[in-house]
C-alpha cells in the first residue's frame, strides 16, 4: 500500500502498517519474555548479573510483598528511583499487584514532588538509600505527603565508590526495607488485569505550568512495544547492530 508522506520512504521496508498490538497486560508481556529467554542475561548492574528468569521471580516477589502491605487494585505507587534494578523490580511489581506506577524524577524539586504525589493520590513511595534521595523521601513522609516509604538497599548490588549510600532507616513502622518484600508468600491468585487498565501516570515537564499526569494503559504501552518491534525487525542486520551499540 502506498503511503502519503515522503519521509515514510526512509522507514524499514518490512514495516507492517496495520499490525494489531497484542491485547495483553504488561506483566503478561514480561512473562512471555521470561519464558522465551529465561537463562539469558537481562540486567548487568555494577557486576551483578540478573537473568530473565531471576528477574521474573523478583517481580513476583515484589508484587507479593506489596499485596502483603495492603496494596489495593488501582492504587498509585510513586517510584522515586535512579537507574537501579529496584526500578524495574518496582515497575513490573506494582503492575503485577494491580497497582498504577507514578514516576517521580530524581531531578524534581520538592515542590514538584509534592504536586505529583498530591495530584496522583500516591500514598506509597519507593526509593533507594542513596543519601540525597532518601533524605528527600523522608521529608515527604514527615510532611504527611505519603503513608509508606519503601527503601531499597543499593549496597546489595556491590561496591559503588563515590556513591553516598547510607543505612536503611530502622525502627519506624512506616519505613519498609525493600528486601523484606521478597519474604512475602506468593498469593494463590493474582489480581486480574485487562489491557484497558491504567498502568502508568507519566508526568509532563511542566513547561507551561504544573506537570500533568499523562495516562497510559497497558494497551497503549503495549502498542508502543509493537511499534518498536516493527521498526526493529524491519532493520538490516547492520542497522540492528548499530542500534544495539547505541
Amino acid at each position: 500500500m502506498a503511503r502519503p508522506f515522503a519521509w515514510e520512504a526512509s522507514y524499514p521496508p518490512g514495516l507492517v502498517w496495520d499490525v494489531a498490538p497484542p491485547q495483553i497486560s504488561l506483566p503478561e508481556h514480561l512473562q512471555n519474555c521470561v519464558t522465551a529467554h529465561g537463562h539469558r542475561l537481562f540486567i548487568d548492574y555494577r557486576g551483578t548479573e540478573i537473568s530473565y528468569a531471576e528477574f521474573g521471580r523478583k517481580v513476583h516477589q515484589t508484587a507479593a510483598g506489596l499485596l502483603a502491605l495492603g496494596l489495593q487494585p488501582g492504587a498509585k505507587v510513586a517510584l522515586y528511583l535512579p537507574n537501579t534494578p529496584y526500578h524495574p523490580f518496582s515497575f513490573f511489581g506494582v503492575l503485577k499487584a494491580g497497582g498504577v506506577v507514578v514516576h517521580l524524577s530524581p531531578l524534581d524539586a520538592p515542590r514538584e514532588l509534592v504536586h505529583k504525589l498530591t495530584d496522583s493520590g500516591a500514598r506509597i513511595l519507593i526509593t533507594t538509600n542513596i543519601g540525597p534521595m532518601l533524605e528527600g523521601a523522608q521529608k515527604l513522609l514527615a510532611g504527611g505527603f505519603i503513608d509508606r516509604l519503601i527503601v531499597g538497599d543499593d549496597a546489595v548490588f556491590g561496591p559503588a565508590p563515590g556513591l553516598p549510600i547510607v543505612a536503611v532507616p530502622e525502627g519506624n513502622p512506616a519505613i519498609v526495607n525493600f528486601n523484606t518484600l521478597f519474604e512475602a508468600a506468593l498469593p494463590e491468585t493474582w489480581p486480574v488485569l485487562v489491557p484497558t487498565d491504567l498502568a502508568v501516570l507519566q508526568y509532563t515537564g511542566g513547561t507551561t505550568g504544573l506537570p500533568k499526569g499523562a495516562m497510559h494503559t497497558h494497551a497503549t504501552l503495549g502498542a508502543s512495544i509493537a511499534i518498536y518491534n516493527q521498526f526493529y525487525e524491519g532493520q538490516t542486520p547492520e542497522d540492528k547492530n548499530e542500534k544495539l551499540r547505541v
